[in-house]
């Protein structure tokens, strides 16, 4: 009996350690490119958007020729899924293969490709869904692989809520807007990045309708949301002789570019309290104990074989 208590007091003991942790990362941290929310204003429109966070808004992003097989199934592919879903639920860029975008702070005057220098992709077309979910595979089944993915997107809640309001006078424009998020956003490097895009431009090449398609990228606003907060921003941008201006909108997205580097450390360093102080004190505490229980026992042994 005295036996199968001490083997329980020692698998007892060796249950601690394992039970002891640091704590975990948050469950709902962003993945880098990932978009949390994006929405679509347009120029024509009567006052602001109204977003919640009750509302999903999944942003897909086409780099595709005009003309070939390949780029005019995909684009046949986006044709369909935007007349599937309302503007509210699916924002859409058309970007050139070669489209040079800014793709650090608003303001910044560093161009790069958006697909080859940021995605760092090269297959043309390719189509991103929310930044993460992209098809280069064009083919018959195209049209129903985006709907699906669509689809999947679409389940997934929304990160944040993003509302815009804007105007132009014939040459310049500005775009205001909020966003809010619920979630704790400090270890990410988080963006609010927003496209000027026109919609129904006739293409040179094949004669068609395109839509949404990218005329300016107006630029990113560095986001700082520490949980249920918000943040407010403005871009303000020229608008081409060429385009029309009722055709004309803002497609804006929350995304995120990866956790935020962690600086250097200076300076002496820095106590682990608990890996170097209070485990050792425990593991020491721990095997005093066990010591103790081992003399008794044997102690107690050998007095019960002396009687």
């Amino acid at each position: 009996m005295r036996a199968r208590h001490l083997t329980i007091l020692f698998a007892s003991v060796l249950m601690i350690a394992p039970c002891v942790s640091p704590a975990q990362a948050a469950p709902d941290a962003p993945v880098r490119f990932e978009v949390l929310q994006a929405a679509f204003y347009s120029f024509a429109q009567a006052g602001p958007t109204n977003q919640s966070m009750a509302n999903r808004c999944v942003l897909l992003e086409l780099f595709a020729d005009e003309s070939g097989a390949s780029s005019q199934t995909v684009l046949n592919a986006t044709d369909d899924l935007l007349g599937n879903h309302s503007r509210a639920k699916l924002a859409f860029i058309r970007y050139a293969p070669n489209e040079t975008v800014p793709i650090e702070s608003a303001g910044s005057v560093a161009a790069s490709s958006r697909l080859a220098d940021y995605y760092q992709g090269s297959i043309v077309p390719t189509a991103l869904f929310d930044g993460t979910v992209q098809d280069f595979s064009p083919g018959n089944g195209t049209s129903q692989r985006y709907a699906d993915l669509y689809a999947a997107r679409a389940a997934v809640g929304p990160g944040a809520s993003i509302n815009a309001t804007g105007s132009i006078a014939i040459s310049v424009g500005s775009l205001h807007f909020e966003v809010f998020s619920p979630r704790n956003l400090s270890g990410h490097r988080m963006y609010l990045r927003a496209a000027l895009v026109e919609n129904n431009v006739k293409a040179q090449l094949e004669g068609r309708t395109l839509h949404y398609v990218l005329r300016s990228f107006l630029g990113a606003y560095a986001l700082h949301l520490d949980g249920n907060s918000s943040a407010q921003g403005q871009f303000n941008f020229a608008v081409g002789t060429g385009s029309v201006e009722s055709q004309l909108g803002a497609v804006l997205f929350v995304q995120s570019d990866g956790e935020v580097p962690s600086a250097p450390k200076t300076g002496p360093p820095q106590l682990d309290i608990f890996a170097q102080l209070v485990l050792p004190v425990a593991v020491l505490v721990t095997g005093a104990v066990m010591l103790i229980v081992l003399v008794r026992f044997i102690t107690s042994e050998r007095k019960a074989r002396l009687r």
